[in-house]
């Protein structure tokens, strides 16, 4: 129980702090509507079903993460991130301030569902964020854990993903926050750019 309450501690805190996932859930949201963020957050909590799995794979089979495609995931993380960084400089580069946007205009279904669904799948697949924090939680109780109480642990974690991420969405789709945003929506993009790169720099340094 003491394991658990950890866990749940340790897994928040790590919510808290804004990562890779965070700033495309908020571009997605400012560029194509709560909708739009709304799949991308499925996607995201996808993906980290997805990075749960391939580590208990890597431990079940392997008895250890494999180097060789924690070398290859590094890579194709670095990769991304500095594309993300690069498209977020173009988007604030063509950024006004839109007085007379209403998020309402883009609730209506135009977009294709499943696009943003698959973008935050990517997202979270390479997020070195998601891959080192689950490798290091599972690697810590791995071995006090059943298969029961692993997989439990593991539904819990990405099931506070998806109510997190969802909160943060609605709370951002609020009159008052939307109107702050609104007239920061260059300065937030140039924000996300800065991030995405900072990741990517770190990452490679590492």
């Amino acid at each position: 129980m003491q394991l658990f309450i950890i866990v749940i501690v340790t897994h928040f805190i790590a919510l808290l702090s804004p990562g890779p996932d965070f700033f495309l859930i908020l571009t997605s949201l400012f560029r194509n509507g709560p909708h739009a963020a709304r799949a991308v957050c499925l996607g995201i909590v996808l993906g980290n079903v997805a990075v749960i799995g391939l580590i208990l794979s890597s431990l079940f089979f392997l008895g250890k993460l494999d180097d060789e495609i924690l070398k290859l995931v590094k890579w194709g993380c670095i990769a991304y991130l500095s594309y993300l960084s690069y498209r977020c400089f173009i988007f604030a580069q063509q950024a006004k301030l839109i007085g007379d946007y209403h998020l309402e205009h883009q609730n209506k279904p135009t977009f294709a569902w499943m696009k943003y669904v698959l973008l935050g799948v990517q997202s979270s697949l390479l997020n070195p964020k998601n891959i080192l924090f689950y490798s290091s939680i599972i690697m810590a109780i791995y071995q006090h854990y059943n298969v029961v109480q692993l997989t439990l642990t593991c539904l819990w974690m990405v099931s506070v993903v998806l109510i997190w991420n969802l909160f943060l969405v609605r709370l951002m789709t609020q009159n008052k926050a939307m109107h702050w945003f609104k007239t920061k929506i260059k300065y937030i993009y140039y924000l996300s750019s800065f991030c995405f790169g900072l990741f990517a720099a770190a990452l490679l340094l590492n």
